[in-house]
């Protein structure tokens, strides 16, 4: 997966993949990078949204990433969706209402924009004060680093 999208070579990738698995490990995490499926997280998106009224977005998030990291499992068609929204917490039936129209689709642009303002170039996205992100998977190290320096950059500024 990751060849075809980067300028690696296969066994580039290979190794790439296998050292997110152990950078995952180290903070307690298991990652399974082999066969991980692909496609458009918009409708996920469009769910953690929902999640955020009834205060369940966090689970449903971890839930998201365990189901596609760990499990392989589909986080991109609705049944799949609705089942790991419901699994957090969530009406079933109200995600599947989600799903099948738009709602929280504007807020999804808008987070696109948002991301696109900061720069991400890959996921996951770090917005700090919503001024700063940290895109791509980085080590814990440069995010001490990061709000180091951009803590110190909010007190100068004020």
């Amino acid at each position: 997966m990751l060849a075809s999208k980067y300028p690696m070579t296969a066994v580039q990738a290979e190794a790439a993949q296998r050292q997110v698995e152990q950078r995952a490990a180290q903070d307690g995490l298991e990652f399974r990078m082999d066969g991980l499926r692909s496609g458009n997280t918009r409708h996920a998106h469009r769910l953690l949204h929902l999640a955020k009224a009834p205060d369940r977005q966090a689970e449903l998030a971890e839930r998201l990433y365990r189901a596609h990291f760990t499990e392989q499992a589909s986080i991109f068609d609705h049944a799949a969706l609705a089942g790991l929204a419901e699994e957090s917490g969530l009406d079933r039936g109200e995600a599947l209402s989600v799903l099948a129209g738009n709602d929280y689709g504007e807020e999804v642009d808008t987070d696109e924009a948002m991301a696109q303002a900061l720069g991400a170039t890959g996921v996951p996205l770090f917005v700090i004060d919503r001024r700063y992100g940290i895109s791509g998977a980085t080590r814990r190290t440069h995010h001490r680093y990061s709000s180091a320096r951009l803590g110190g950059s909010r007190r100068r500024s004020r």
